[in-house]
């Protein structure tokens, strides 16, 4: 093939990806969608994960709803860290030490209470290396609502098994940035 030709190909190729990275950050929603124009790159790529099957069947509503917690109830860091953090044992033992409700799933905690174990929840909530994020800038400083960025976790009755933050884009961070008027330069959250 001349050079020209391969040099087209190329361009072609590259324009391609560019309109889907542009139409993937145009509208994107939480929902996960893999195609369409809510689809995240990952997923139009294929790249989008698997489900996980999470070691308890965790409903985030009835914990919120029913028993009034709150998210930094079980995700103690969110004020406090750059990450949020996953539950502990612990923290579950104030309440599951005795039977509570009717779930067949909830007699599990407390074999994970009496093993002394952790519950080994899969994190499924990942940046890319070259983005720094933290929760107590966002939730503490920023006075933002866990919602804000994930899921409202008050109308989630099954565990998470995929991310929920993948809707996020640079555009959408942006101009979040630029409305509560928070600093937005590129060294802002990229490394």
């Amino acid at each position: 093939m001349s050079s020209w030709k391969t040099l087209l190909a190329a361009g072609l190729a590259l324009a391609t990806l560019g309109a889907v990275i542009l139409s993937c950050d145009k509208g994107a929603s939480p929902g996960g969608a893999t195609a369409g124009p809510g689809a995240t790159l990952a997923s139009r790529l294929g790249l989008a994960p698997e489900p996980v099957k999470q070691p308890l069947r965790f409903d985030h509503a009835v914990h919120i709803k029913a028993e009034d917690m709150d998210c930094k109830d079980c995700h103690k860091f969110a004020e406090k860290g750059v990450h949020a953090t996953l539950p502990k044992l612990k923290d579950c033992k104030d309440c599951h030490s005795e039977p509570q409700g009717k779930d067949p799933e909830e007699p599990k905690v407390r074999e994970y209470l009496e093993s002394g174990k952790e519950i080994p929840w899969i994190v499924l909530d990942r940046l890319p290396g070259h983005v720094y994020f933290s929760h107590r800038a966002h939730i503490a400083l920023g006075k933002m609502k866990c919602w804000d960025c994930h899921r409202d976790m008050r109308k989630v009755n099954q565990p998470v098994s995929v991310p929920d933050i993948n809707y996020l884009t640079m555009s959408k961070c942006t101009a979040c940035h630029k409305q509560k008027q928070a600093e937005w330069e590129c060294t802002t959250c990229h490394k």
